[in-house]
Parts: C-alpha cells; structure tokens; sequence
C-alpha cells in the first residue's frame, strides 16, 4: 500500500508541486501541461502525480463549488438525493479498508483509490453496502436515486444487487446505468447530487459532500487515521 510519513521527503515535494500548482492554475495555464511540468520538476512518481492531480483546481472553480454545496445536513431531510453510485462507493470502499484519504483545495473529500488498488479490486457487495447505507440513511433523504456508469464492467450486476437491496430494506429510489453519468446529474438542477467529481461539483447547484459531512461527525466514523493530508491547510507563498 502507498502511503508516507509526515516527515517523508514525499510530502515535502508533494507540498511544494502542491503550490507551484496552485499559482501556474490560477494565473490560467492548462491543468494538464502545469501538472506534467510541477510533477516532473519535483519527480514525483504516479502516485504522487494523482493526488496533485484530485487535490488541486483553480481558484474560480474552487469558488464555484464551494458556492455550490451545501452545508446544512438537516436541510436535506426529505429530499430527493441523486447520487454519483461508482463515485461515492469507491470513496466508501476506501474508508472501509481503511485506506488513506484527503481534502482537497475545494474543501472535498477524496480518496486516493488508483493509487492504492486496480480497478478489479473494488468489491460492491452486501458487506460493503450495509454500512454505507446506514450512514446515508441518518440524513433521513426522501429518494435515492443510484446512477451506474453504463461504460463500467458488472454495472448491470450492481444494478440487480442495489434494487434487491432497496426491496429488502424497504428504501425508496431506483438505480439504473446510463451512457453519461455526469450529463445526467449536471442536468438534475433542482435536487440533491451527491458526487465529489469537479465536472459534477461545477454545474449541479444543490450537491452535498457526504464524506467531509462524516469527516466532520465523528461520533458516525473516525477518519483520523486516514486522513493524510488536508490541502486547505497547506500554507503557500
């Protein structure tokens, strides 16, 4: 597993790339070549390279999320969540195994999956599932309503273990796979989207970041292993 110190040389460069990033982004040169060019300057390997890549935005879009999300868990009582289903279980698998996670410029929690594991690895079954839901279920939402990544292997399988799940646990909502995940809850304008894709963050007005909000209720789960790095705090020049 990857993983480093808070007195490793990793996080020393990481940090560093972190803030030369942050100023080529928001002076407005393109994500990809500022990336490449901070990565390659501080020899970082892929794995360092990813996190950069999920922690870092540039201010204007770190404003249009922040503006986006909303902070009231009590509000949500009753509405209709339209959720991100690959999205939000990988984060969930990686707080279930444990694995390391961060908080990004944005103030969103992510996780770090691709550098941890191949895609193979993420299991989405019953055990994965029961306590998921037992989180989710404490907003006391009114629907759920799961969208599947068509392009995703076995997303028509988990698609049959969610709607047996719903039956069996009396939850109200439906899940389906579709060819554009992200067009679709972009385009759910007036309910609840939960997702920590930016693309998604950006353009749906009601999103709500479900893990940040565990984060920050630890009577629900503790995260204070797991939390490697909190990018908000970094202090840059």
């Amino acid at each position: 597993m990857f993983l480093f110190d808070s007195s490793s040389q990793d996080e020393s460069s990481l940090n560093q790339a972190y803030c030369d990033l942050l100023y080529l982004l928001d002076r407005g040169f393109p994500k990809k070549s500022a990336l490449m060019f901070v990565a390659n300057h501080y020899t970082l390997d892929k794995n360092l390279r990813n996190i950069l890549n999920r922690a870092v935005l540039p201010l204007d879009i770190v404003h249009i999320i922040q503006n986006n999300l909303l902070r009231d868990s009590g509000s949500l009582k009753g509405t209709t969540f339209h959720i991100d289903a690959y999205n939000q279980l990988t984060t969930f698998y990686s707080l279930n195994n444990r694995d390391p996670v961060i908080i990004c410029r944005d103030g969103v929690l992510r996780d770090i999956f691709s550098s941890l594991h191949a895609k193979k690895d993420l299991q989405i079954d019953r055990k994965l599932l029961i306590p998921y839901f037992k989180l989710l279920l404490k907003l006391k939402p009114g629907n759920l309503h799961f969208y599947f990544d068509k392009q995703i292997s076995f997303s028509k399988e988990h698609v049959k273990l969610f709607s047996k799940f719903f039956q069996e646990f009396k939850i109200v909502g439906s899940c389906d796979v579709y060819k554009s995940v992200d067009w679709c809850l972009k385009n759910q304008t007036k309910e609840v989207v939960l997702s920590h894709d930016s693309t998604v963050l950006t353009e749906a007005p009601y999103c709500f970041d479900f893990f940040s909000w565990i984060l920050k209720t630890p009577s629900l789960y503790s995260l204070s292993h797991q939390l490697i790095i909190d990018f908000q705090k970094i202090s840059c020049p």
